[in-house]
């Protein structure tokens, strides 16, 4: 694996978590409920290149498994 690979890698890694840092609690506190920012995140992360790269089933997985627990305790 090329140092661009790995340095790619990095970086779309970080911005998915900046994903779920910031733009999580976002959605869940401009949402109805949890189901629907679950489903407004996962609208952006299969439009955007650093989710798009882990295929539509992790994508699912990951985004199946945010709470709202995680964000507010």
């Amino acid at each position: 694996m090329g140092l661009l690979r790995i340095t790619m890698d990095h970086w779309q890694s970080r911005q998915r978590q900046i994903d779920i840092e910031v733009l999580w609690p976002s959605l869940l506190r401009m949402a109805d409920d949890e189901d629907c920012a679950r489903r407004a995140f996962l609208l952006h992360a299969m439009n955007d290149a650093a989710w798009v790269g882990l295929g539509q089933v992790e994508i699912i997985r990951q985004v199946a498994h945010l709470t709202r627990e995680e964000v507010f305790g």
